[in-house]
């Protein structure tokens, strides 16, 4: 898996570095410390407070799943508490595209009045009327590593040992926050014990 911390950090430096200030979180969850909602999570709190920028945890919105439905609604929530953010950061992209959905439905544009970043890079991110901005997690050497521990796995080599592997990612800029159809490098990861 991609550092979820660091990729957050990314999305959120890039909104930060955009002037934007009221950063809301979108599809947080409950319970366990790793599950990637929490890391990502963590990465808004931390790169917030690096910036000088106290995390207000009245812009974050937990949601019951990960869809388009659910970051609907986590948007409606959000602007019926008078939160009003100038950004956001999505769990996923599917949550960022339902956001989009109900900013446009109160007629805030994206991304003069609220910028949106989401994660996952899917392919709707790319198509939608507004291009969406995202962390593309860098899949093909996920896959990679993953077909390599397993073929080692059968061969009888010897992996049984832990070992955490960080494939890199990139931040896919898109309209959503100002940019046009281009891909800034951020930092990734690579191997790591």
């Amino acid at each position: 898996a991609i550092d979820n911390v660091a990729a957050a950090r990314s999305a959120v430096r890039h909104l930060l570095d955009l002037g934007r200030r009221r950063i809301a979180f979108l599809g947080s969850r409950t319970g366990r410390e790793r599950q990637p909602a929490h890391l990502r999570l963590r990465g808004w709190r931390e790169e917030l407070t690096a910036a000088g920028v106290a995390p207000d945890e009245n812009l974050v919105v937990a949601t019951d799943g990960y869809g388009r439905g659910d970051g609907a609604a986590a948007m409606a929530e959000l602007l019926a508490r008078g939160a009003r953010p100038d950004a956001v950061f999505a769990y996923n992209d599917l949550i960022a595209l339902g956001a989009m959905r109900t900013l446009a439905e109160r007629g805030l544009r994206v991304p003069e009045d609220i910028a949106v970043v989401g994660f996952d890079d899917i392919e709707e991110s790319r198509y939608g009327a507004i291009g969406l901005t995202t962390v593309r997690p860098d899949k093909q050497a996920i896959a990679r590593h993953a077909v390599d521990r397993l073929v080692a796995r059968l061969a009888g080599g010897s992996v049984t040992e832990p070992r955490r592997i960080r494939p890199g990612y990139r931040l896919a800029v898109r309209e959503s926050t100002g940019g046009a159809h281009t891909v800034a490098p951020a930092p990734g990861g690579g191997d790591a014990d």
